[in-house]
């Protein structure tokens, strides 16, 4: 059970043996999504350099393509970049966690709690962007469809 030296006595949520545990498994099972995290975000980065460096071998090969060679390699860096977050605030909720419940220290789970609060709302926000364009595509997509079906 954690002790609470710096707060008032309350009737709060104690965290048992149980939950103890949970928390404990929940932590290491957090540090492996990071890491495997942290390994993915690497291997975009290098895919998006490969395809960056490909795409232009082709591009000349071809005499040209549609879309810039460095598009391919900056949207790749540009899609780690954005997972580098929830996967940083996983590994310090999840090392946090594990020191906080062996210390018994509630500063510490307070701030394993932040962490992980800070990536639910991040992956939240980044699924309501997403709902948000999959529902523009879709409005225009439709739009597109009754236009060119009124055309004809």
């Amino acid at each position: 059970m954690l002790n609470y030296p710096n707060d008032q006595p309350t009737q709060g949520t104690v965290i048992n043996e149980t939950a103890k545990y949970n928390l404990l498994e929940a932590a290491r099972w957090g540090k492996f999504l990071a890491v495997v995290g942290f390994v993915t975000m690497g291997l975009m980065i290098a895919a998006g350099l490969f395809m960056g460096a490909f795409m232009a071998t082709i591009s000349a090969a071809q005499g040209g393509y549609p879309l810039s060679p460095a598009f391919f390699a900056v949207s790749y860096v540009i899609l780690a970049a954005i997972y580098f977050y929830p996967v940083y605030a996983l590994l310090k909720f999840s090392n946090l966690t594990k020191r906080a419940l062996q210390a018994n220290d509630h500063n510490i789970f307070a701030q394993a709690t932040g962490y992980l609060k800070g990536m639910l709302k991040y992956m939240g926000i980044w699924t309501i962007v997403i709902i948000c364009i999959y529902a523009l595509v879709i409005i225009f997509a439709l739009t597109v469809g009754l236009a060119s079906g009124l055309a004809q």
